[in-house]
């Protein structure tokens, strides 16, 4: 399936990476995600999410910032008839995309990513730091 990210009037090509499906009309929600990428959740997924982080204990400021980051940039999208993610401007500005992106299947959800910052992720050297870490 071809899927576009859609921006001002230019079409942003994508890459479809995983188990992800997509159909005219269905409703998501965007918001910032970590390491500069963009989340992407069925409204479903999403309301999960928003339940998890309201057991999050509020009396620290930097829990507090946490839940603020993915809240306050949460927004509504659909798939339009022209396979387009109509994506707002601050959200492609916040994870770099310009040109190109990737989303990932990513479990319950989806990442979306600048190409560029995708494949930079990849690196096996990062991959085996991380490797390193979860033993």
């Amino acid at each position: 399936m071809s899927l576009y990210l859609y921006c001002d009037g230019n079409e942003i090509n994508t890459k479809v990476i995983g188990d992800i499906e997509f159909c005219i009309g269905d409703v998501f929600v965007v918001t910032k995600g970590f390491d500069g990428s963009l989340f992407l959740f069925s409204g479903n997924a999403y309301e999960q999410f928003e339940a998890m982080l309201a057991t999050v204990p509020k009396k620290k400021p930097d829990k507090r910032m946490l839940i603020r980051f993915f809240i306050a940039s949460a927004t509504d999208i659909s798939i339009d008839e022209m396979n387009h993610l109509n994506i707002p401007q601050s959200l492609l500005k916040f994870a770099h995309i310009e040109e190109a992106a990737v989303i990932e299947g990513n479990g319950d959800f989806a990442q979306i990513w600048s190409e560029k910052d995708w494949r930079e992720g990849l690196s096996m050297k990062d991959m085996e730091i991380l490797k390193k870490r979860l033993k």
